[in-house]
């Protein structure tokens, strides 16, 4: 008889609706936690999380698998200041960070085709 697999991780980027004025009372994993309108967090798992009606937003992420030769910009959101993060190596973006799409001129995506 084959065991059953083990549960994937589960990360889930969540927001606090700005509507909402007081803090929130969350329980992850046996911890209480205070949360304010705007903050953000990550939950990571396996775990169950229900969020309740005044989390607005709640995105599922994933690590980002980088080869020896790739890389991403990731932007902080709070700061501003974008960064290089080259691999080999997989990477997870943190609550207050996002992927950050680098423009490129139309000469360099002439030569690319």
């Amino acid at each position: 008889m084959k065991p059953p697999s083990p549960p994937t991780e589960l990360t889930l980027r969540c927001i606090v609706n700005p509507p909402c004025i007081h803090a929130l009372s969350l329980s992850l994993a046996g911890k209480t936690v205070q949360r304010g309108p705007g903050d953000k967090w990550m939950v990571h798992g396996p775990t169950e999380f229900i969020p309740n009606t005044e989390i607005g937003k709640v995105e599922r992420r994933k690590a980002i698998p980088l080869n020896e030769n790739e890389g991403v910009y990731v932007r902080d959101v709070q700061s501003g200041q974008v960064r290089c993060v080259s691999g080999p190596q997989a990477y997870m973006l943190q609550a207050n960070e996002e992927l950050y799409e680098k423009g490129l001129t139309s000469l360099v995506e002439d030569l690319l085709k």
